[in-house]
């Protein structure tokens, strides 16, 4: 069988040499809960060992958001085993693993690599079995192009990256694409109007059901997008999602109770909020642009599409202002010595080198690329750096120092933004240095529109800085403390660790809030820990303006409590993404203060900073550089292995009559390997009588599929972690809190019942747990239910006699389809904001209007195409008003500086008379 996957080496003991084998990745399934700017995926990949041996170590590596923190992970074997993962200090985790290979078990390590790549090690795959890795991680959804608009991307590969790989990826492998299926399933609740739902990657080959209220008719904040494939992504899956509201303030507040309190109670707060008022422009300032020109920039288009971003973003900068370009792969390279005063000239002969940009400069040396922009920024200067690249290098760590050092050792503001640009970027560096800059971070494959994404990050870098920005978190010091005199550990403290006084009772990410950004959404994050954890009623965020006007703002956010965290099968969301958050912060911000070693205790700030990202990511179970997940078998649950083996032989009929819980004498180690040859007998005696019973049990199960989730699947004598999966017995419903119909709460926004409001947003409490819908999500494919045909694909939603539209039947036209036209007049714009006459721009605004010009006076003659060009704009764009706002911020100043003529006259003239 011809099917992709993971490689390990066989010893052949004749001839002393390694054979490469395999072992086949069947199918990928992703499980994605968003609700508002939040998410939760569950990944879980289906391996199959399809020789008479078991195998040897095998070691794989995949991508992950940086900005997503695994919080659990789990084996289940085609015998029924479920192998529960525990988050432990790295070097525990290690040994254990080995130890539990060395002794014949099947065991599991999950190992961080970067902030955006694990490794998954697996031990001795059984033969003629298959194995499931589970693993979910919760994330902040990325900004979208607009305000009222969350991004959701699942990486498709690791790509090649520059450098020395970090110690964690030796021997690792990726599973490679080939027939392997894949089937991603999203549920989405927003607690606004969704007004539309798009993929910019597979936008043909999704497909919408919304969910029906109680009153019969679609939902428009609830729906389900799917996507399935007999063959693996070839690219990014990318969904983008708008929804009302999105960008209003909102907190949420989630209470966590330790019900064996090896920890305090605690709050975890999530902030977000994108500033509704456009705060004053800096008028100049020195623009940098920094252009990857490696030779991994030659796939995907991706040097065509840094290439154009740079020629539009050069259109945008402010008159009076400095600038210069850099590109870079193995050298660095300058289009000026110094900046350049910003001139129509300038303009030309930048856009004219640009233009001749290709993706020959070798490796992915971008630290060294940083350093020679760093030592040519004047230290009195106000500095924005813009860095377009694919970010597929391995010294992030070293990188994002660097661009710390430049940001916090300058009396002036500087900024670092950065825009990763292709499939399979790296996020952690791309996003990582953005962080570490002061500024925001953006995507952009080649089959979006580009446009948006300039405005947003041009005019995130006119936005002054703020300084003296407190967070009141609405809860009292005096009631914060916690009592205990020093940190505990996990179950199994490590005697590598350094023990510490306990953390803040209040500890916030960032640590110190020094940019907030016109139209980009920030989101800040904080845990309260108290003996008597009492949610507030509001936080209150102020601060000043770094700028001419030391304008002070205030903004006061409504709090709004998920649901309780008790069960110890939930995980706390908001912590989980807190704490990963502080993990981040503790990691790159070497401002932030550090806990003080236990009495007569003595550790270097690397010691205790290690401590603390141990003590946050066993407590919250989220896997770091220093802690990782461990598997190691639990005893087997025969009833699961026969589900999963009858359901693998409906899907595989070539191996009936082969014997799958065999293995072969010189793999067969142990008691329990003896007691399973034992038992075969009395397997093979049963076949018969299971046989017969084989079709009542399948009508029995579905009739009961639908109540209730099989005790038998549990284990509640086996203490669970926070954050492991769900091992009690729990009600399944085709629909639950957030993937369930909408009869409670009533529909958001709708007068059918007085509960109809924001506060019957469930929100983040429908991701707080791993009941019913994981549960039945995650039922296998190799289960006793297989026989039953399955369901027809889900089709779209069609609209009923009274108009009712599903997302995708909207007739208005896409926010992100830009006419080309919009494009093309953009780079026509000269380097005042102005539009002379021209062929092309006839061709654009039409006859009608172009010719006007001559009906005009001189002065309004000079202007003229300029105002056209603005009323086409506002005929163009006026379902998107963000875009459009940013994209005439230069020629409104422009047109504004021409003392003695009626503008508003002109464009009400113009709009008239525009195509």
């Amino acid at each position: 069988m011809d099917y992709s996957g993971i490689l390990y080496h066989t010893h052949d003991s004749a001839s002393g040499t390694f054979t490469a084998a395999q072992v086949p990745l069947e199918e990928v399934k992703v499980k994605v809960w968003i609700a508002d700017v939040t998410a939760r995926v569950t990944l879980v990949q289906r391996f199959y060992n399809a020789t008479p041996n078991r195998t040897g170590r095998a070691k794989y590596c995949f991508p992950v958001p940086a900005s997503a923190a695994i919080c659990a992970f789990q084996f289940k074997s085609s015998d029924g085993r479920i192998i529960r993962g525990e988050c432990k200090e790295k070097d525990l985790a290690q040994e254990q693993y080995e130890a539990a290979v060395a002794s014949g078990q099947t065991a599991g390590l999950l190992e961080y690599v970067t902030d955006d790549i694990f490794t998954i090690s697996v031990g001795h795959i059984p033969a003629y079995s298959v194995v499931e890795t589970h693993l979910a991680y919760v994330m902040t959804l990325y900004t979208g192009d607009y305000i009222d608009q969350v991004r959701f991307q699942l990486p498709y590969y690791v790509g090649q990256r520059y450098g020395i790989p970090p110690e964690g990826l030796d021997t690792a492998v990726q599973p490679a694409p080939g027939k392997t299926r894949i089937s991603v399933t999203v549920d989405i609740q927003m607690s606004g109007r969704i007004e539309e739902i798009r993929s910019s990657s597979h936008d043909s080959e999704i497909e919408q059901t919304p969910y029906d209220t109680h009153l019969g008719r679609a939902s428009r904040r609830r729906t389900t997008v799917r996507y399935q494939s007999e063959s693996y992504l070839d690219r990014d899956f990318i969904l983008s999602i708008r929804s009302k509201d999105l960008d209003k303030p909102r907190c949420f507040v989630e209470v966590r109770k330790d019900s064996r309190h090896r920890y305090p109670d605690s709050l975890a707060l999530q902030l977000t909020l994108v500033p509704r008022t456009k705060l004053p422009s800096i008028r100049s300032q020195r623009y940098l642009f920094l252009v990857d020109r490696s030779g991994s920039m030659s796939q995907d288009n991706r040097i065509e599409t840094a290439r154009d971003t740079l020629i539009l973003l050069l259109k945008m900068i402010p008159e009076g202002s400095t600038f210069n370009i850099f590109s870079f792969g193995s050298t660095c390279a300058s289009w000026r010595s110094k900046s350049e005063l910003y001139t129509k000239y300038a303009l030309q002969d930048a856009t004219n080198h640009v233009e001749g940009f290709n993706a020959e400069m070798g490796g992915t040396e971008i630290k060294n690329a940083l350093a020679t922009v760093f030592a040519t920024s004047p230290p009195d200067v106000s500095t924005v750096l813009f860095v377009l690249t694919d970010g597929e290098a391995y010294d992030i760590e070293d990188t994002k120092q660097l661009v710390a050092q430049f940001v916090q050792t300058s009396n002036v503001p500087r900024r670092v933004f950065t825009l990763g640009i292709g499939n399979g970027v790296s996020t952690a560096m791309c996003e990582g240095i953005a962080r570490a800059g002061n500024g925001e971070f953006l995507l952009a494959t080649n089959t979006e529109s580009i446009i948006p994404k300039c405005a947003k990050l041009f005019m995130a870098s006119r936005t002054p800085f703020v300084r003296g920005v407190t967070l009141d978190w609405g809860v009292a010091h005096s009631s914060s403390q916690v009592g205990s005199p020093e940190v505990t550990f996990s179950n199994q403290p490590s005697p590598r660790t350094v023990a510490t006084r306990p953390l803040p009772p209040i500890q916030q990410a960032p640590y110190q809030i020094e940019a907030i950004h016109s139209g980009t959404r920030k989101t800040i994050f904080a845990i309260v820990t108290s003996r008597h954890a009492k949610p507030p009623r509001h936080v209150v965020l102020s601060g000043v303006l770094d700028d001419e006007t030391q304008q002070p703002f205030e903004l006061r956010v409504a709090v709004q409590q998920t649901a309780l965290v008790q069960s110890e099968d939930d995980i706390p969301v908001i912590h989980t993404m807190a704490a990963w958050k502080l993990i981040q912060e503790y990691t790159d911000n070497p401002r932030i203060p550090l806990p003080r070693p236990v009495a007569g205790g003595i550790a270097t700030d690397d010691e205790l900073r290690q401590s603390v990202i141990i003590q946050l990511g066993v407590q919250y179970q989220i896997a770091s550089q220093y802690t990782f997940f461990v598997a190691v078998e639990e005893p087997r649950d025969t009833r699961q292995g026969r589900k999963m083996k009858q359901g693998f032989l409906y899907k595989h009929p070539e191996y009936v009559g082969d014997d799958l819980d065999a293995e072969s004498e010189e793999s067969i180690q142990g008691p329990v390997q003896v007691a399973q040859r034992q038992m075969q007998a009395v397997w093979t005696a049963m076949t018969s009588a299971l046989s017969a019973l084989s079709s009542l049990w399948a009508n029995v199960h579905e009739q009961s599929a639908s109540n209730f989730v099989d005790p038998d699947g549990s284990d509640e004598s086996v203490e669970s972690l926070p954050g492991s999966f769900p091992r009690v017995p729990t009600r399944r419903s085709s629909q639950n809190s957030l993937t369930g119909n909408d009869n409670d709460p009533t529909e958001f926004g709708s007068q059918d019942s007085e509960r109809s409001s924001v506060r019957t947003f469930s929100t983040l409490s429908s991701l707080g747990g791993w009941s019913s819908a994981s549960s039945s999500d995650w039922s296998s494919i190799y289960s006793d239910d297989s026989d039953i045909p399955r369901p027809p694909s889900p089709t779209f939603h069609r609209p009923p006699a009274d108009g009712n539209r599903t997302p995708r039947q909207r007739d208005s036209r896409s926010i992100e389809e830009i006419p080309p036209s919009v494009v093309e007049l953009v780079k026509l714009q000269e380097f005042d904001g102005s539009f002379a006459r021209g062929e092309q721009a006839r061709r654009i605004v039409g006859d009608a209007a172009f010719s006007e010009w001559r009906k005009l006076s001189g002065q309004e003659r000079d202007v003229w195409m300029t105002v056209c060009v603005v009323a086409f704009l506002k005929k163009h764009l006026g379902e998107n008003p963000e875009l459009l706002d940013n994209l005439l911020v230069k020629p409104l100043e422009n047109l504004r500086n021409k003392a003695g003529i009626d503008i508003n006259a002109l464009l009400d003239r113009a709009s008239k008379l525009v195509q």
